[in-house]
């Protein structure tokens, strides 16, 4: 399924939001903190002594998940399922510090470099010496489940059921996460918020019960759902909380952020109620609309940041990365186009001509600027084009298009450089020779890469210099300092 941009925001927003949902629940799960007046924080601390921002077991089982979808498996196939139960015993051996008492009897018992069929045997095992296996661990972990296969509901369903039974055998665990999975589907389709669309999906008396469930769930007070260790009462939890959280006029993105509010304040297990409430919010709301502070800081198992998620959705939802195009012409085209005009302009003697690029704050669309520049306030050598009224300005949302005027296959460099002369303010006719060989070497990089520089994003530490390829590590040194005097 071709995504458009707002659905990719969305699909991405799924994984996001419930990695974002985990941390900031992480410091008051059981009551192990107080929210003050100022709402939720990511704070750390919580059972598993967590830094701030760094999420639980909830989102590093989700990523369990999401880098097999990442890999192009089929979440549905017995090879998926055996990646996926192996990246679990993984985590499990990683000793990590906070686990759900029946996931770790599963995954303990699974034994090193389990199968699939033998988790899916294990946890049915415990289901019959316990017949108590519907707590809310595999719900938590959803947000990822629908990405691979937006396009084919029935595959949803299948998929969310056979994730669930590596761990949690009972019905009930089973029922919701094809609620919840398909429900995050929907929100990414077709921007909805809509948990009832699964239940055709359901069989024997499952639609029914749950129908009721959700009835009550609207019907209630989100804080009616405590005690919510019990997968019912979880997805319960959160949907109450979205439900009765109003979605603001002037700006509807801050449901997510007000929600998790309201899914944190219920308390009880209260990084994993975050979690659920969060795939389902990102799904509806995207990416975009998790805060920039909270991204900053958002980490965790297996050391990645909160971008890599991103970066891992982007490619299980539309198999491509967020900077590169299935297309024969497409917006990558378009960047190095503006990077290769830049080029040229330096070497007609627009030397003054400084380009900086990074990643919006959805972590979607890659944005340049190019400004006349004559002298610089920061250290890093690119904060002054802001002391210009008329910039050349370009972000990848506005896809193939470059000042207004498309462009295609055969626009050469030479073209779009005058275009960004047209754009800018005074760019004059001036030498600034260690700015130009250090950007020549800047764009043989891009060439041999084939990929854009980033020197900004909301995640990102620019004291190493600036990325060639958005979340690669590969780095370049920062530009030089203009001439003194311009």
């Amino acid at each position: 399924m071709k995504l458009t941009t707002a659905q990719a925001d969305r699909a991405c927003g799924a994984v996001l939001g419930s990695a974002a949902g985990d941390a900031l629940g992480a410091h008051y799960e059981f009551g192990t903190g107080e929210i003050g007046p100022e709402g939720p924080r990511m704070l750390g601390g919580g059972l598993g002594s967590f830094e701030p921002g760094e999420w639980t077991d909830d989102t590093a089982m989700a990523w369990c998940i999401l880098d097999t979808a990442a890999s192009g498996a089929d979440l549905r196939s017995e090879e998926a399922l055996t990646q996926v139960a192996r990246r679990f015993r993984e985590w499990f051996d990683s000793h990590p510090p906070d686990i759900g008492n029946q996931t770790r009897a599963v995954v303990g018992e699974a034994g090193p470099a389990p199968t699939g069929a033998a988790m899916t045997a294990t946890a049915y095992d415990l289901h019959v010496r316990t017949g108590r296996t519907a707590g809310n661990g595999s719900l938590m972990r959803t947000g990822p489940v629908a990405l691979a296969c937006l396009d084919d509901p029935a595959a949803v369903a299948e998929a969310a059921r056979g994730l669930s039974a590596l761990t949690h055998h009972d019905d009930r665990a089973q029922e919701a996460c094809v609620l919840w999975s398909l429900a995050v589907r929907h929100a990414i389709v077709d921007g909805e918020l809509d948990v009832r669309v699964g239940l055709e999906h359901l069989s024997a008396e499952a639609p029914a019960f749950w129908a009721a469930r959700i009835d009550e769930a609207e019907a209630s007070p989100p804080g009616r759902f405590r005690p919510n260790g019990w997968v019912v009462a979880a997805l319960q939890a959160a949907w109450s909380a979205i439900h009765h959280t109003p979605i603001p006029a002037e700006a509807p993105e801050r449901h997510l952020q007000d929600a998790l509010a309201t899914a944190i304040g219920i308390g009880d297990d209260t990084d994993t109620v975050a979690a659920i409430a969060g795939a389902l919010l990102g799904a509806r709301w995207g990416a975009s609309a998790v805060p920039a502070e909270w991204r900053e800081v958002l980490h965790g198992y297996p050391g990645v940041r909160g971008e890599r998620l991103v970066e891992l959705a982007h490619l299980t939802a539309t198999g491509r990365l967020p900077e590169q195009s299935e297309d024969p012409f497409s917006v990558l085209d378009v960047a190095l186009l503006i990077l290769e005009a830049v080029g040229d302009l330096h070497a007609r003697g627009h030397q003054r001509l400084r380009i900086v690029p990074g990643m919006s704050p959805s972590g979607i669309h890659w944005r340049a600027t190019v400004a006349a520049v004559p002298r610089t306030t920061e250290s890093r050598g690119h904060s002054s084009s802001q002391e210009h009224a008329r910039v050349f300005r370009y972000t990848s949302g506005t896809e193939l298009e470059v000042a207004g005027e498309p462009v295609d296959a055969a626009t050469t460099p030479s073209e779009v450089a005058d275009r960004i002369l047209a754009s800018v303010s005074d760019p004059g006719v001036a030498r600034d020779p260690a700015y130009a060989e250090w950007y020549a070497d800047l764009l043989a990089l891009v060439r041999r890469h084939r990929t854009v520089p980033i020197a900004y994003a909301d995640y990102f530490d620019d004291e190493p210099g600036w990325e060639i390829g958005w979340c690669t590590g590969r780095r370049f040194p920062a530009p030089p300092p203009p001439p003194a005097g311009g």
